[in-house]
């Protein structure tokens, strides 16, 4: 039984730190070759919460060839402009300028590791 728990363990903490490390590669990767805009924040269409609301929100930025592009975005008040950063290969993928979630990307990774590291005691200590 505790194998089977230390493995349960090891595997829920490896997606976890992968999922940690995977967001602060993004953006990493983002901030270091990523092309930059001023988004203009909008209330997305159909959208009755009223002008102060933070739901249903569209960041619209605009790219070197003219194209204007549009991604959902959230905690975030129609009117304002924010700075993001954006791939020039995929143009939706983008990142704002202080929400890089690098508190929640390390919390991921170190309890991902936790988690594998309780793992392999569970197995090893099972027996």
């Amino acid at each position: 039984m505790a194998v089977a728990l230390g493995i349960l363990l090891a595997v829920v903490g490896g997606i976890a730190a992968l999922a940690g490390f995977t967001a602060e590669r993004r953006v990493e990767r983002l901030r270091s070759s990523g092309q930059t805009a001023w988004a203009m924040v909008v209330a997305a269409p159909g959208d009755d919460s009223g002008e102060g609301s933070s739901r249903g929100v569209l960041l619209q930025y605009r790219l070197p060839d003219g194209a204007v592009m549009e991604r959902p975005a959230s905690r975030l008040t129609p009117g304002g402009t924010v700075l993001v950063w954006y791939d020039a290969a995929d143009p939706a993928d983008v990142l704002v300028f202080g929400r890089y979630g690098r508190l929640s990307n390390a919390a991921f990774a170190t309890i991902g590791i936790a988690f594998i590291l309780g793992g392999v005691a569970f197995v090893g200590f099972g027996h």
